[in-house]
């Protein structure tokens, strides 16, 4: 299992390959002696991240075509006249 310490005190605990479940814990300190402890802990399947990560994805690619020329959407310098 993997752990990921974000600075906003949110810990993740997940397998190398989002398989099975995620904990998540929120509001999470550590003592003096090292021992973290966290506000709350919740379970989410990992593929529910996945599902999650790949959605905002899809709309940031989306908004950047959107934005983008016709020269550029088809990797050309200019459109040939």
């Amino acid at each position: 299992m993997h752990s990921l310490h974000c600075k906003g005190g949110t810990t993740f605990h997940f397998n190398s390959d989002l398989s099975g479940e995620v904990i998540v814990q929120t509001g999470c300190t550590s003592d003096e002696s090292g021992i973290v402890r966290a506000e709350h802990e919740i379970e989410v399947a990992g593929r529910d991240i996945l599902a999650l990560v790949a959605h905002h994805l899809v709309n940031e690619r989306i908004a950047r075509l959107e934005q983008m020329g016709n020269a550029e959407v088809l990797g050309l310098e200019r459109i040939p006249e």
